[in-house]
């Protein structure tokens, strides 16, 4: 797929436009149950109930097929999922620089989400601009989530 430029516009996106009804089912207060097919994000819920939701997201994308922009998003909810906010934790890297291997780019099941008080601790990873000897790295970000 990745070869093919007319396929690009098709590329899965994890824009939040709803994650509630993408990422989490929030029927049973105290427990987050999140189902994404491909495993590209996390979620938690901090001390005081906020909920937590990590992924990657293609907004940045462009029709060159040489680049692949990924981003590393957060978003969080005070309100048990009816808003959301978003915050960006990294700039767009090139996913196109990822290993390579037989199910396709691969920057490694190194990510995570927990919970700190009231904020969240995210670890994930990044392309690092093409570096044959050592393509990724590992990122940890502390994201305040107080409410808006």
């Amino acid at each position: 797929m990745r070869n093919e430029p007319e396929n690009r516009s098709r590329l899965p996106s994890c824009r939040p436009a709803a994650p509630s009804a993408h990422a989490a089912d929030l029927t049973r207060p105290g427990t987050l149950y999140a189902v994404w097919s491909d495993g590209r994000f996390s979620g938690a819920v901090s001390a005081d109930g906020t909920i937590g939701v990590f992924y990657y997201d293609f907004r940045f994308n462009t029709p060159d097929p040489a680049t692949l922009p990924t981003t590393a998003f957060l978003v969080h909810s005070h309100d048990g999922g009816r808003s959301w906010v978003e915050d960006r934790l990294s700039a767009p890297f090139d996913l196109q620089t990822a290993p390579v291997t037989p199910a396709g780019l691969f920057i490694g099941d190194y990510q995570g989400l927990a919970a700190r008080g009231r904020d969240f601790i995210v670890v994930f990873a990044i392309t690092n601009g093409g570096k044959l000897d050592n393509r990724t790295d590992i990122v940890a970000v502390g994201a305040n989530a107080l409410t808006p």
